[in-house]
């Protein structure tokens, strides 16, 4: 069943993490990376670049049993990751949030999305990432910029990317 949430984004990120989780991003290069979502080195800090500055974004999630079946379709960015949580949840939040749950709507859930599974014993997810409206943004709220993260129990693995169109996507990438 898909969650919808609004996602306060800020710096033109939002954030997926693990509690006590710590950015390391800032020591490699900007234009590094697939231009939609990067993960630190634990896999426990995932950022996904945002098209809007500040302000609301829609993100619906679902978690689900095992690997879907790519589909692009209307999507202008798509891309698989790897990273590790621990059950309630990942916690969303955006730069200027007070990592708990900053960058959430207060109606929203607490925790961001909620995983299944014993508290206490963090395990590897992986996360397709879809993106659309990055390149119509602008300041304020956004809900017409708009991510899909679908969530599946999985091994590390390396990132796929199944589709990167968008222009802002292609800033993300080449730093201009």
């Amino acid at each position: 069943m898909t969650t919808a949430l609004r996602v306060y984004a800020s710096y033109h990120q939002f954030n997926l993490f693990e509690t006590d989780a710590e950015d390391d991003l800032d020591d490699g290069d900007p234009r590094a990376g697939n231009g939609l979502v990067r993960v630190n080195a634990d896999g426990d800090f995932v950022t996904v670049c945002t098209g809007v500055q500040n302000g609301y974004v829609r993100v619906d999630y679902d978690v689900l049993e095992g690997e879907p079946p790519p589909a692009t379709g209307s999507w202008d960015e798509v891309v698989d990751i790897s990273a590790v949580f621990e059950p309630p949840g990942a916690g969303i939040t955006s730069p200027e949030g007070d990592g708990d749950g900053g960058g959430l709507d207060p109606e929203d859930a607490e925790y961001g999305i909620d995983l299944p599974g014993p508290e206490g014993e963090p395990r590897w997810w992986r996360l397709r990432i879809h993106a659309r409206g990055r390149d119509t943004a602008s300041e304020g709220d956004n809900l017409s910029e708009r991510y899909l993260i679908l969530v599946w129990p999985a091994g590390r693995a390396p990132e796929i990317r199944h589709k990167l169109t968008d222009r802002t996507g292609e800033l993300f990438r080449t730093g201009r």
